[in-house]
């Protein structure tokens, strides 16, 4: 049904591949979709293949992680970067290379989210530059590529969405040249003035997903340090922060990776660098954790205040 070409790593579907046919017609008369979540060259790929294609769909190495089909309109690449995003990020830049040269246990992208998260601790969410807020969750997403495919969805969502977040900041920049805005409250608000914050791709709604993805990560590493074995962690986290809000098919393709969580002592060596006696991952897992946890949870719940204060926190299911 799908056309493979291992020799050149490409996937095909064809244009004239027929769903309802293959897989059954579960909504008659209700155009459908394929979802597909994968890694492409070590990055997440998530993207939705609808029953009505222009052309092939073709899938390669190269490609990158976009949700786009292939016949859609191509993204707008960022071109702009104000002075103080980029200020920011060399501040977040020294600080995280300074922790990352101390006398850490852990990998390196562990002390990396703790002093990150301790500078943006310090700032409210809506008053942070929208580059600070994409760098710090591009750090955690890849704190979750560390665990593999079973957090390869929530790890989608991550990267996914900060994309999104660029895309859509710099295109308000860029239609609206005397608009001197920078920080994430500011296009927030800008989206609300043009009544498109619900819109698919907006500022607004990409946020509010990449904060359900950094609610699951806070929720399921207290579960962690709490002493419950990872599945359960990662079942009642996912159940919480995501589930609600995810149609069924894309509910059950996280449902199926968290399954292939690792466990507890896994989970734990998998942290710490490989020169450390495993034998005390434990300790040193939990101690490292719960600093990390001491500046990322109070971000994750400013966030989580801030969309609710604002009433943006959508119960629209995707």
């Amino acid at each position: 049904m799908i056309a493979h070409d291992e020799v050149r790593s490409k996937l095909t579907i064809l244009s004239n591949f027929n769903f309802n046919k293959n897989f059954g017609d579960p909504a008659k008369f209700r155009r459908k979709y394929l979802r597909l979540v994968a890694l492409v060259d070590g990055e997440p790929y998530i993207n939705s293949i609808y029953e009505l294609r222009k052309k092939d769909f073709v899938l390669c190495s190269g490609r990158g992680a976009l949700d786009k089909e292939a016949d859609n309109e191509a993204v707008i690449e960022s071109t702009n970067e104000t002075a103080e995003s980029t200020k920011t990020a060399q501040i977040v830049s020294a600080t995280t290379a300074g922790v990352t040269g101390s006398t850490s246990s852990c990998v390196p992208v562990v002390s990396n989210i703790s002093a990150t998260y301790l500078i943006m601790s310090n700032t409210p969410f809506q008053n942070q530059i929208v580059d600070t807020v994409c760098s710090s969750a591009e750090i955690v997403a890849e704190f979750i590529a560390l665990f593999g495919t079973s957090f390869l969805p929530v790890r989608a969502n991550v990267t996914d969405n900060v994309k999104k977040i660029r895309i859509k900041s710099d295109r308000i920049l860029q239609e609206n040249p005397t608009l001197s805005i920078s920080t994430i409250g500011e296009f927030i608000g800008y989206e609300r003035s043009q009544k498109e914050e619900r819109e698919e791709g907006s500022v607004t709604l990409s946020m509010l997903w990449l904060k359900r993805a950094l609610d699951f990560l806070d929720r399921f590493l207290k579960n962690f340090l709490d002493g419950g074995t990872t599945t359960a962690a990662a079942r009642d986290s996912f159940m919480q922060t995501l589930a609600p809000y995810q149609g069924w098919m894309l509910r059950t393709t996280c449902k199926t990776a968290l399954k292939m969580v690792p466990t507890r002592e896994k989970f734990g060596t998998i942290i710490i660098l490989p020169n450390v006696d495993k034998l005390y991952w434990n300790q040193i897992v939990d101690e490292e954790l719960k600093m990390m946890m001491s500046s990322y949870s109070i971000v994750v719940r400013d966030i989580d205040s801030w969309f609710e204060s604002q009433g943006l926190d959508f119960q629209e299911k995707a």
